[in-house]
């Protein structure tokens, strides 16, 4: 059976409509460790967090949390998409694509607005 990290990163996969490459990316692995880590994620005594996939919460947090502000996934691939002044005028997808430091502070900026709806920005009009 299938962890619930390894049913996570597949239901962010399938609802942003991403490939194996663009989740690596996002988790700042190559395609061939992702593919890999995934395996071991659903592999029946798999930990918490396999190996290789340590940045997996972040990624999985930003979905949750926009998946309760946007229940629509082309939603929430617009926000992600779209500048927004709250980065500079820069797309959160960028931000995230920069560092993996940078991905779990937007996981943390996500976090943030719990009570609150995240406010699209300007650009996002």
């Amino acid at each position: 059976m299938e962890d619930s990290l390894g049913r996570a990163l597949a239901r962010v996969q399938l609802d942003w409509q991403l490939s194996d490459d663009q989740m690596a990316q996002l988790l700042h692995l190559d395609a061939d460790a992702y593919r890999e880590a995934l395996r071991a994620a659903r592999a029946p005594d798999a930990p918490t967090v396999p190996a290789g996939l340590g940045r997996a919460p972040a990624l999985v947090s930003i979905h949750q949390r926009l998946s309760l502000h946007f229940p629509d996934p082309a939603e929430q691939v617009r926000w992600l998409t779209t500048g927004n002044s709250a980065f500079d005028g820069h797309k959160p997808w960028d931000v995230a694509l920069s560092s993996p430091e940078n991905l779990a502070w937007l996981g943390y900026y996500l976090a943030s607005f719990a009570e609150k709806p995240v406010e699209l920005g300007p650009d996002e009009a």
